[in-house]
């Protein structure tokens, strides 16, 4: 386990660097001057956990076979709670939807030209020579149809407009085109209406806030792209949110991160999101990124018809599969709070204090410390530190399989809960 010790200290050393931010510096650096200090902590605490193997069981995956008798009880206290990664196979029912309104197969890409075609969607336009991650790829606007038309080899070129520019531009591969996280809510009302959300997560505490961000005009989503596009970036989901997706077409393997060795892939100062290590697979970045060999990690592959969790906090990337079964992948996904995961996202969302120098931090000496947060993270905390105690007492485990519209109607009831006492 010593073999951590030259790669950690040289890092440890780039970090510790970031301590000579004077203390009347701007906002911006002191808010790197903190951060970079809490980077610092976090990989003291990793690497004492790891050399005194403290740190528990190695993150682990599973796969279940689809049980109608399998409930969100047992969903919570077998993956909730243990924070493990597992897939649902469904070979035999689509759970998720009711019947075809039509010919076309439920879900399928045509299925999506067919309903969702005319809305606008934003995709991200790489290129062939690009070093750029995925997420940090050009947006563009066009109809969501030509982009499924593009995809498929239909159109051999995608007329498209830069959506803060109005720019157009033309792009000829597909192959470094991407539909990312678009909201199903683009498309007309009764497209959603036929989605019906598994019992797993139809307890969402995220859909009770009358006022958060990041709610069900959001999610499901949808992706779409082609078997040969570049990987997906390394990251985290946002606000300390749990994550699954339904994949509809194609195959995709996930390289799913232990939360506990978190700092061995270098965080983005930017956010809670991204990582200045974008791409596990690349030896460019793999030496780059000497502390990226002690992270642990499972890979699993899924597939049509097949549902994915991924706790909250757990880093992962994403490649499609290349198996000339389908040229393309299509996917559903959503983020959510459940009471598996609120106590992170309270914690994710906490303002933090920004630290005008480490000796004033380390001092005995009073003070009143200035914090900083996301204006979206501050709603999200003050409702759910809010409510936290009273989340349990509404919760319904025996919740069954949730049509979307009668879902998305509820909301908690702030007045009467205070009015009970409730509201801590």
């Amino acid at each position: 386990m010593m073999a951590f010790a030259p790669a950690f200290l040289l890092v440890l050393l780039q970090i510790s660097l970031g301590k000579t931010t004077p203390p009347n510096a701007n906002l911006a650096k002191l808010l790197t001057h903190t951060k970079l200090h809490h980077q610092r902590l976090d990989l003291l605490k990793t690497l004492h956990l790891r050399l005194q193997q403290q740190d528990g069981q190695p993150l682990r995956v599973e796969r279940l076979q689809y049980d109608p008798h399998f409930d969100a009880k047992q969903f919570h206290q077998s993956y909730e709670r243990t924070s493990t990664p597992v897939v649902i196979e469904s070979p035999t029912i689509q759970y998720w939807s009711t019947p075809a309104p039509s010919n076309a197969t439920q879900w399928d890409v045509q299925w999506f030209k067919e309903y969702c075609g005319d809305g606008l969607a934003r995709i991200r336009v790489g290129d062939t020579n690009t070093t750029l991650p995925l997420l940090d790829w050009t947006m563009y606007t066009v109809k969501l149809s030509h982009y499924i038309d593009f995809v498929q080899g239909v159109l051999p070129q995608l007329d498209l407009l830069h959506e803060k520019h109005q720019h157009a531009f033309t792009v000829t591969d597909p192959d470094v085109t991407y539909l990312f996280d678009w909201p199903l809510s683009q498309c007309p009302s009764h497209v959603l209406d036929q989605f019906i959300l598994p019992r797993y997560f139809a307890n969402d505490l995220l859909t009770l806030c009358n006022d958060c961000p990041y709610n069900e005009n959001d999610w499901p989503s949808l992706f779409i792209g082609t078997s040969k596009m570049q990987s997906s970036q390394l990251h985290r989901d946002t606000f300390g949110s749990a994550f699954f997706s339904i994949q509809l077409v194609g195959s995709k393997i996930w390289r799913i991160y232990d939360s506990n060795d978190v700092a061995f892939l270098y965080p983005s100062l930017r956010d809670d999101v991204h990582f200045d290590l974008t791409d596990v697979y690349s030896k460019e970045q793999q030496t780059k990124y000497p502390l990226l060999k002690f992270a642990r990690y499972v890979d699993i592959q899924v597939n049509p018809g097949e549902l994915l969790y991924v706790p909250a906090g757990l880093p992962h990337q994403v490649i499609p599969v290349n198996d000339n079964k389908s040229n393309i992948t299509v996917m559903l996904g959503m983020n959510f709070v459940s009471v598996g995961n609120v106590q992170h996202v309270i914690e994710a969302t906490r303002p933090k204090p920004l630290l005008e120098d480490f000796s004033a931090s380390s001092s005995s000496t009073s003070v009143t410390p200035t914090f900083f947060t996301q204006k979206k993270y501050e709603v999200l905390h003050v409702f759910f530190q809010t409510y936290e105690q009273e989340f349990a007492k509404i919760i319904d485990w025996d919740i069954q399989h949730q049509e979307w519209r009668t879902w998305k109607r509820r909301k908690l009831q702030i007045t009467n809960l205070e009015n009970n006492g409730g509201g801590g």
